[in-house]
């Protein structure tokens, strides 16, 4: 987050709750430290929320951990932008979302190696997943292939 969007949403809660006189530069300094690492849309929904729910009295100018933990439900809310600040283990991390297990599987089947492989590069993919996901993808096509051969074994036995 850049200073600048800091400051301004800080300062529509600042005026809102009437804070001005209690507000030092170091109050602001201190909380744009603990919340500079995340996104300023979810700055905007924070003070957005808490100038919506809370009279406008000093007594009840929220926390910084009020102010994080509704940047957090915003996150919760973008699952594209709460990836994005996601980091994992290269080779294997149980963290990794399924979800993108199964979009890599769809790439795949759909439009083979190269495209998996690109999507599992821009994605982050731990090694571990990659092989999940190709592994799964063998499996259904030896699947299909032992199925079609067992379909007709019988069919030409009269009985």
């Amino acid at each position: 987050m850049m200073k600048i969007d800091f400051q301004e949403e800080f300062e529509r809660l600042v005026k809102w709750f009437r804070m001005e006189r209690n507000m030092t530069p170091e109050n602001a300094a201190q909380a744009f430290e603990k919340i500079k690492y995340y996104p300023a849309k979810g700055l905007k929904y924070a003070v957005d929320y808490m100038i919506e729910a809370q009279r406008p009295m000093p007594g009840n100018f929220p926390t910084i951990n009020e102010i994080i933990n509704l940047i957090m439900k915003w996150l919760d809310m973008h699952p594209a932008e709460k990836f994005k600040r996601m980091t994992f283990d290269t080779d294997n991390d149980p963290t990794y979302p399924i979800s993108k297990l199964w979009d890599g599987y769809r790439i795949l089947m759909d439009d083979g190696e190269q495209a998996f492989f690109r999507f599992a590069k821009d994605n982050r993919m731990p090694m571990q997943d990659i092989e999940r996901v190709r592994n799964k993808a063998n499996a259904v096509h030896f699947k299909h292939q032992v199925d079609g051969m067992v379909d007709n074994v019988g069919k030409d036995i009269p009985f």
